[in-house]
């Protein structure tokens, strides 16, 4: 008996550290779980918050940020949402942008004890995501900092952005300022916005990167679908005004309707003798040099009002030679004016078309319910859409947030051995 008690006392502290090293290693490998599992979790959130889960986009690009545009389409929409696991879908559009600080003074004293002041200005490369009335604040509102995320539903949002506190930073910038941008069209455009607020996510990547705006801005600076106006050449031809039609945008392969049909020829040849309206119908017809078939996208009208005073029948001849015909402006746009001839007077007003930019946009994102269930949700996706012709031509492709963030899951996987290892020591 007394063997037996002296041999529990000894073992006793045994039993009781082994109990404690058991407990601390099954703590060690929760905690390492967990706090594997919370962060790649976190970061997955804030990737797929930035982009989205699934990109449908057009077929044979691989950038979601200068990918060509495809026509938006309710029944598309609607298929994408009648997926299981489906969450929310919602049209958007990426422009890079040039962000450029304000003027700023720097005041230096020389070597030599003069005052000297240098005028220095940030420039920040970024990326424009435009979004509509469907887009999901969510994510941005749970990083805001400062400010408001805009109603970009609201046309009031026009020039209103929402920047990283990175960007803000670096160009010194705070919430409700005024903030230059550039833009590559045909030709550089220079816009300016306010920044109506400041997030700050902490994945450095992607806040020194993303600017968000209105979908209406990045689809008309993207140049997509074209935009057409009526103008009046400042030359005569033989007692005739010439009237040509001015189109920017889409694939630059015009052709015109001035109501006799579609042709090639852009300008009409005109000496009012009556009060008119002339309208051209212009599109862009073939995308690319193997589809000269294909039928005419979707067109740009625009309309030039005519009114005539004075000798109606006679020519539009100037008594002595001008370099540019005598236009009277009679609005602050210039869109409406008059020229006065020997024997009568025109009044021309222009309308210009309000462009078929609106109808593209440069993809749907697509967030599923369950991250658990991705795989095959994006085989659905795949499925329903991939490389099936929509009715407007676009054929599809759905590119995984995997497969564009393919570094940032593959550190993430590197992970997953390093919690391997730690449970196996435990162990």
């Amino acid at each position: 008996m007394r063997n037996e008690t002296e041999g529990k006392k000894v073992s006793r502290p045994i039993v009781r550290i082994s109990i404690i090293s058991i407990a601390l290693t099954i703590a060690v490998n929760i905690v390492t779980l967990a706090i594997v599992t919370g962060f790649q979790n976190e970061v997955k959130y804030k990737i797929s918050g930035f982009g989205s889960h699934a990109f449908v986009m057009n077929s044979g690009q691989d950038n979601i940020f200068e990918c060509d545009p495809i026509v938006q389409d309710s029944s598309i929409y609607r298929t994408i949402k009648n997926i299981e696991n489906v969450e929310h879908v919602q049209s958007v559009a990426y422009k890079p942008v040039l962000l450029q600080s304000g003027k700023n003074k720097i005041n230096l004293t020389l070597s030599s004890g003069k005052d000297s002041t240098i005028i220095s200005q940030e420039i920040e490369g970024c990326v424009l995501k435009g979004v509509g009335s469907d887009f999901d604040e969510r994510f941005f509102k749970t990083y805001l900092i400062e400010g408001k995320v805009p109603n970009f539903a609201d046309e009031s949002s026009e020039n209103q952005l929402v920047i990283s506190r990175k960007i803000a930073n670096n160009l010194r910038l705070h919430n409700g300022d005024t903030v230059a941008a550039f833009f590559v069209k045909n030709s550089p455009v220079k816009r300016e916005f306010i920044v109506a607020g400041i997030y700050e996510t902490g994945l450095e990547e992607f806040d020194k990167k993303i600017v968000v705006g209105r979908l209406s801005v990045a689809q008309d600076l993207n140049d997509w679908g074209i935009k057409t106006r009526i103008e009046i050449k400042d030359t005569i031809d033989q007692g005739y005004l010439i009237i040509q039609a001015k189109t920017t945008g889409g694939n630059g392969n015009y052709r015109y309707d001035w109501g006799r049909g579609y042709e090639n020829y852009s300008g009409i040849k005109i000496c009012p003798v009556k009060d008119t309206v002339l309208r051209v119908v212009v599109s862009d017809y073939w995308n690319n040099i193997r589809e000269q078939g294909l039928d005419t996208s979707i067109p740009d009208t625009a309309s030039l009002k005519i009114k005539v005073r004075g000798e109606k029948f006679s020519f539009c001849e100037l008594t002595w030679d001008k370099v540019e015909l005598p236009k009277k402006y009679l609005d602050k746009t210039g869109d409406k004016f008059e020229i006065k001839f020997d024997e009568k007077v025109i009044t021309f007003e222009s309308t210009p078309g309000k462009g078929s930019y609106h109808n593209y946009i440069g993809g749907y994102e697509v967030l599923v319910k369950d991250w658990a269930k991705i795989d095959p949700t994006l085989a659905k996706l795949k499925k329903k859409l991939e490389f099936k012709q929509t009715e407007f031509g676009d054929v599809l492709h759905v590119n995984a947030i995997t497969e564009s963030q393919r570094d940032v899951f593959v550190w993430l996987d590197f992970l997953n051995i390093n919690v391997a290892i730690v449970v196996v020591l435990m162990i």
